[in-house]
């Protein structure tokens, strides 16, 4: 049995690119904060003391 080509009916998927959207946060920002939010705690459980903003670390770096 011979397959239709159907490549030209398809809509963008799975297979292309979004263009970014400066207005729309990117998923990855979500775990990025919740992430953070974690090991900043496990950091203060461990040393007592709350971590430093990162543009604290590199003047200090």
């Amino acid at each position: 049995m011979a397959s239709k080509d159907t490549s030209s009916k398809r809509e963008p998927g799975f297979d292309s690119i979004p263009a970014p959207d400066s207005s729309r946060p990117a998923p990855t920002d979500a775990l990025d904060q919740v992430i953070g939010g974690m090991m900043d705690q496990i950091q203060e459980d461990a040393t007592g003391e709350k971590p430093k903003n990162p543009s604290e670390q590199k003047d200090q770096g």
